[in-house]
This record gives C-alpha cells, structure tokens and sequence, in this order.
C-alpha cells in the first residue's frame, strides 16, 4: 500500500481464512495464513462485524457514526488508522478504483 491513501471511496473488503469468535462483545481473531492471533476491543469489534460484506469507507463511517457520538472527521481519521493497521496485517483487503 505504498503510497496509497484511504479515501472515502476506498472499498474494504476481509481476507479469507480469518477466524473469529466473541467473547462478550469483543472478538478474538486468527489468521491462520500466518498463524497469529490478534484481540479486538469492542469498537474495533463492531468494525470488524461491519466488514461482513464489502463496504465503502464513507458507508462505514456513517454506521459507526450512528452508533457513536463523534464527528465525521475524527470517526473516519480512526477508522482508517484501524483500517490501515488491519490491512498492514493481512486481514482485510483494500480497492482504491474508484467509478
């Protein structure tokens, strides 16, 4: 992702071969291409659930705006820290095409 910037219109997809499991809200992830676990907090959960079907960054930031009091900037500036370190990672897979 050299680069490469998250924008808005940049669809966020999740790698295959993730496993998951919730533990009381939060959820626990292997990835078994590389055999690592890793633990999500409940809001980086909640993202993680939003990812179930490919979504835009700026669809996501309107969900977790929904659900939590913050302003757009600082929701989507979070997000795609979150999102870039889950990319940096191999969890999820990024589309910067835009139409």
């Amino acid at each position: 992702m050299k680069g490469e910037k998250i924008l808005r219109e940049t669809v966020i997809s999740r790698q295959a071969g993730i496993i998951t499991a919730d533990l009381d809200g939060e959820i626990a992830m292997m990835s078994l291409e590389k055999g690592k676990y890793y633990g999500l907090n409940s809001v980086a959960s909640r993202i993680w659930e939003f990812l179930d079907q490919p979504v835009t960054v700026q669809e996501l930031t309107k969900r977790l705006m929904k659900e939590y009091q913050v302003d757009e900037d600082t929701c989507f500036r979070e997000t795609s820290l979150f999102l870039n370190k889950l990319f940096q990672e191999g969890l999820i897979s990024l589309d910067f095409k835009t139409f």
